[in-house]
């Protein structure tokens, strides 16, 4: 494993720097906005607060959620009801001890979680990440601060570094073998449903039962606890909830064409001419065909070869983003383990092969290159839904690093060690 020459560290620093500089001058740009409650970070805030005034029962009472969001920023003059809390009763409590705190102070004490999530996350991946282990990791929270998705996270007080931190857990109890833990974790998570049961959804076709058993049992707890949040009568009427939400206001509050995924593709193809009908037989046809392809791949993963084990799990999340009901930018901060990986597979090879991962790196340095999400993000033409493209472009190239030569002498695969 070589180390990269000092040219090429110092031009890494400077692109990095670059991408931050760009980022800066955003927030910079939007701060005004940002202390009047344009942000998302508004949604998560207000159902704090009315959790913490005791009205846990009135969580999706949209008239409840505009009176306090009216309250805490009362200046949004484009904000003409309420914006919807939609996640899972139990993550409120993640927000709660904000709550105590005015909107201003909640969103930087907020951020600063997010920034001490992100400095946790280096301790955490190192030792399974051999090739990456001497970066210091100022360097690597440089580099998570250069990736857009992140910084949109963050500008806008969403939650997705907290599930990125879920699934690094849930990549190092795996790293482990501890498939109950990981279980555990991902269940966690699934305050992003779309985001996390895709993925508990491939580790029930592969038969992972120590992994789901930890997903089931921490499920169950998950609800009873959001059961002392909302009462039972309310979980049980979360889905319908849900439903009614992307019935009556998904087109207008999450538009599918702004989805970086199968379906925002999809939509963006046949929206013109098809009905709605047929464009979700073609959603499900393609997430159906994507998830059984990955299937197949998982058909390749061996007890001993570790690498293959984070590139399939690496695998599967892109698959879990690209088969998501909804999936906005700032998701793709899941990217980044993936990113990582990917990375320190390429590092581990012998620099004379390295132009051959062309494939897997180059999808990397787009993920990177902040002016195209702007692009893409820009008001008048809000194209988000072709990131899906860069998505499945990498989805395949790290199909085929995915080897499926069986060592000599293993006849059992990870799935039948467990």
């Amino acid at each position: 494993m070589a180390i990269p020459s000092r040219r090429t560290r110092i031009a890494l620093l400077l692109y990095l720097g670059c991408m931050v500089g760009i980022h800066s001058g955003i927030w910079f740009a939007a701060r005004e906005g940002v202390a009047t409650g344009y942000q998302d970070f508004t949604i998560f805030y207000s159902a704090g607060q009315i959790v913490r005034q005791g009205m846990g029962h009135h969580l999706y009472d949209e008239a409840v959620e505009w009176r306090i969001q009216h309250e805490v920023a009362p200046h949004v003059a484009s904000r003409k009801a309420a914006l919807p809390y939609m996640h899972a009763p139990y993550e409120v409590l993640a927000f709660l001890p904000f709550s105590f705190f005015s909107y201003g102070k909640a969103y930087v004490l907020w951020n600063l979680t997010n920034l001490a999530i992100l400095a946790a996350l280096p301790a955490l991946l190192k030792p399974h990440l051999p090739a990456l282990q001497h970066y210091r990791s100022p360097l690597w929270i440089l580099s998570f601060l250069a990736f857009f998705p992140v910084f949109l996270t963050m500008l806008e007080g969403q939650d997705v570094i907290l599930l990125l931190l879920l699934y690094t857990l849930a990549f190092v109890a795996l790293k482990k073998n501890a498939w109950f833990s990981a279980g555990c974790w991902l269940a966690l998570g699934l305050f992003r449903f779309q985001l996390v049961a895709p993925f508990l959804l491939v580790m029930l076709l592969k038969k992972k039962w120590k992994l789901l058993a930890g997903s089931l049992l921490t499920a169950a707890g998950l609800a009873m606890i959001s059961a002392a949040i909302i009462g039972w009568q309310g979980v049980i009427r979360y889905p319908h909830y849900i439903w009614s939400l992307e019935h009556h206001l998904g087109r207008s509050i999450l538009p599918p064409r702004d989805s970086a995924n199968l379906r925002g593709l999809i939509e963006q193809v046949f929206s013109s001419w098809a009905s709605q009908s047929v464009i979700l037989i073609v959603v499900i046809a393609a997430s159906v065909g994507a998830i059984l392809l990955l299937l197949r791949k998982w058909h390749c993963i061996h007890q001993d070869e570790s690498q293959q084990l984070d590139l399939i799990f690496s695998l599967t999340l892109l698959v879990t983003l690209l088969v998501s009901y909804h999936g906005m930018l700032y998701d793709f901060t899941l990217l980044l383990l993936p990113v990582l990986v990917v990375l320190n597979r390429i590092l581990l090879v012998r620099p004379s092969a390295r132009s051959a991962r062309i494939g897997p790196l180059a999808p990397i340095a787009v993920f990177f290159f902040s002016p195209l999400y702007l692009l893409l993000w820009y008001r008048h033409w809000e194209q988000s839904n072709l990131m899906a493209l860069v998505v499945i472009a990498w989805a395949i190239a790290l199909s085929r690093e995915i080897s499926c030569h069986r060592p000599a002498g293993n006849s059992r695969s990870a799935g039948d060690a467990i």
